[in-house]
């Protein structure tokens, strides 16, 4: 399970146990659900930034910045992620 944070985590949890099996640290708040898609882990943070953490290991593959809070939860499709942003737009990313 994944789980985003008001503390600007994105926290990774055993499905059958709860434990915690990583956490990852963005810039700031966290209001999106994750959306996970071929091992990685996307969430948006209030700081304007989508993440892309490896889902196994919770290391950041790459950051991509818009030009607003993201509240938005991601969507995964055809090799894209989608989120939109506080500045009312809509932006389209490489997986």
């Amino acid at each position: 399970m994944y789980v985003g944070s008001t503390d600007g985590f994105l926290y990774a949890l055993s499905a059958s146990t709860g434990s915690l099996l990583w956490k990852g640290m963005t810039g700031d708040q966290i209001y999106s659900s994750p959306a996970v898609s071929g091992g990685v882990a996307y969430v948006g943070s209030d700081d304007g930034n989508l993440y892309a953490f490896d889902a196994s290991t919770g290391a950041i593959l790459w950051t991509a910045s818009t030009g607003g809070v993201i509240i938005s939860s991601p969507a995964v499709s055809a090799g894209l992620v989608y989120v939109g942003s506080a500045d009312n737009l809509l932006y389209a990313f490489t997986a």
